[in-house]
């Protein structure tokens, strides 16, 4: 696929080990649809029976299937569309799973000082991306400040198990943790059925837990970006990292986009400006022990640009990789704890 810029950099694949033998247990294996991505589960334990695949594979089909009732925007009828359609003050009872990410949505949104905000989809849908019929187009000034008197993490009220918002058309939009979230809870549904070494992966987020086949680390290959715009169209050293109970998340600017008078804009929303992210940071990769966290902070990345995004990760000592293009130069600044991962 032709784009002003390819990354490849969200393609991630488990790395062979020459370590196994032929005649050695292999993976036990489960893959599908979920949130509008491909899911991917890999284990091995003592019994790996195709009775235990089937069972594994129905508990994680469950887990997603709930989930996708809960977050999903694109469907009408899921708890989020319903608050998305409330009135201002309504009450909305919050499960233990909707309640859970928001509170987790805020944690992310104080720690990055607003970077990260779950009540952009107002903002997103004016600028043509998530579930619109609009076109994609740069908005007005006018458009823009109309609906930020609406989006924002002040208009929502948590307490306990309910959920108000202030405004009639604040909505949530979780597209930027719920794939973290999700990998989290197929996690724990593994733990639960005695399941201690695995891998699983939805939409390129991944978490890991135990060891491979052979005894060794998770070893998780990334593909970096190919810049088009760059006469030789330079490749990036592949990065590998290593991973044993770490969740690895990356967000960037590949996936939706539009191209207009010349500039590139992503649809990752600056939650204080209200305006399309211009490329500048094109991919942000972090580690950490919360997959739905490292969702989040990777979004969040992005929104800062590339300065503020490296101060952040340096400051709050983050395991974080960022790719920025600017000036027709791409850069990769990586922290000293994500180079530990590295091999």
């Amino acid at each position: 696929m032709l784009r002003i810029i390819q990354l490849l950099f969200a393609f991630i694949v488990l790395e062979p080990s020459s370590a196994i033998a032929n005649d050695a247990p292999r993976l036990a294996q489960v893959f599908g649809r979920t949130m509008g991505n491909a899911y991917y589960v890999a284990w091995h334990s003592e019994k790996t029976s195709a009775e235990q695949v089937g069972e594994v594979r129905s508990h994680i089909e469950q887990r997603l299937h709930a989930l996708n009732l809960s977050f999903s925007n694109w469907n009408l009828d899921s708890d989020i569309s319903r608050f998305n359609q409330s009135g201002a003050l309504q009450a909305t009872k919050l499960n233990p799973d909707l309640q859970k990410i928001l509170l987790q949505s805020k944690n992310v949104h104080q720690l990055s000082q607003g970077a990260f905000d779950v009540t952009l989809g107002p903002l997103v849908k004016l600028w043509g991306f998530g579930p619109s019929n609009r076109q994609r187009s740069i908005p007005t000034i006018e458009e823009i400040r109309n609906v930020q008197a609406y989006t924002g993490m002040q208009h929502l009220i948590i307490e306990g198990d309910q959920l108000y918002k202030d405004h009639p058309a604040t909505e949530i939009d979780l597209s930027a943790i719920a794939k973290g979230y999700a990998v989290d809870e197929v996690s724990k549904q593994l733990t639960s059925l005695g399941i201690h070494n695995f891998l699983i992966e939805i939409g390129g987020e991944i978490t890991t837990a135990g060891y491979a086949l052979d005894q060794q680390n998770w070893r998780i290959k990334i593909e970096s970006p190919v810049v088009k715009e760059q006469p030789t169209a330079k490749v990036l050293t592949s990065y590998r990292l290593h991973l044993s109970g770490e969740s690895v998340a990356t967000s960037g600017d590949y996936r939706n986009f539009f191209d207009q008078d010349g500039a590139h804009y992503s649809h990752i929303i600056n939650p204080i400006t209200g305006r399309s992210v211009l490329r500048d940071v094109v991919s942000a990769t972090v580690i950490a022990d919360d997959c739905a966290i490292a969702d989040g902070l990777a979004t969040s990345l992005i929104a800062m640009g590339t300065d503020k995004a490296i101060s952040f990760a340096q400051q709050h000592q983050l395991a974080a990789m960022i790719i920025s293009f600017q000036q027709g130069k791409i850069s990769v600044f990586e922290t000293p704890k994500f180079k530990r991962f590295e091999r």
